[in-house]
């Protein structure tokens, strides 16, 4: 049903943000409209997943690992409601990034500017304080053990850490993030170890300081348009459906 019933599918991950190298694994996420019976009746299903190495595997993806997810309709508008940001980012993916559309998931891409609101602030930090704890505990995750052996410390966690910076700023002083990155190059180069973790650090809190300034100053609505975004729910599931 994830597949038949796909709208829209992306490349995320280092291939969206233009920080892959050599070997970046493919990350793939889709959104789906479920069959009527999963929406109005008993049925369940919010996201489905296809991975070549499980997440029970407990190891790290090589380049030859594909990861897809998918996404219903509702539990994506939920998402990007709540301004997740592995999310919300795909709404504004480049051309090059989108390997199917059709008019429903155009349509809800003409719709993001519905979800964009000064939650980004809140949600880009949340995600970004955790990638920080989770870098200063210097306790690998997913076999990446080498890492800290190599570098002293997760370089992928501190790439995750000022690429989820820059692009909360971003959000809130434009009202939306540009895909590749723009400072793309320096994230790529922490990712494989050019930088020092103090400076690291420093950068991060010089973006945190960045991020609070922006958020006082956004002309962001303070809320996403809820009332607009059910209609739009409803609508694409009643379209689709008669479809």
């Amino acid at each position: 049903m994830a597949e038949k019933n796909c709208i829209l599918k992306l490349i995320t991950g280092a291939h969206l943000y233009g920080t892959n190298t050599e070997n970046s694994d493919k990350d793939y996420v889709g959104v789906f409209i479920p069959d009527k019976d999963y929406v109005l009746g008993l049925k369940e299903c919010e996201r489905v997943e296809q991975r070549t190495n499980p997440t029970s595997s407990g190891k790290r993806n090589t380049k030859d690992d594909v990861d897809i997810v998918y996404y219903s309709l509702p539990k994506f508008i939920k998402l990007a409601m709540g301004a997740n940001p592995n999310i919300i980012e795909l709404l504004y993916a480049p051309n090059k990034c989108i390997l199917y559309k059709d008019d429903f998931g155009q349509g809800l891409i003409d719709n993001r500017d519905l979800f964009v609101s000064k939650k980004v602030k809140h949600t880009f930090l949340g995600y970004a304080y955790a990638q920080k704890q989770k870098l200063l505990t210097k306790h690998p995750e997913g076999g990446r053990l080498e890492y800290i052996e190599k570098f002293g410390y997760d370089v992928k966690f501190a790439s995750h850490l000022i690429r989820l910076l820059t692009e909360g700023m971003e959000f809130l002083v434009e009202g939306k993030v540009t895909l590749p990155l723009p400072n793309n190059q320096y994230v790529r180069d922490i990712k494989i170890g050019k930088h020092k973790l103090e400076d690291v650090l420093a950068a991060a809190q010089k973006y945190e300081d960045l991020v609070e300034q922006a958020y006082v100053n956004s002309k962001l609505q303070a809320t996403p348009k809820i009332d607009m975004i059910n209609q739009l729910q409803i609508h694409m599931l009643e379209s689709y459906w008669k479809r």
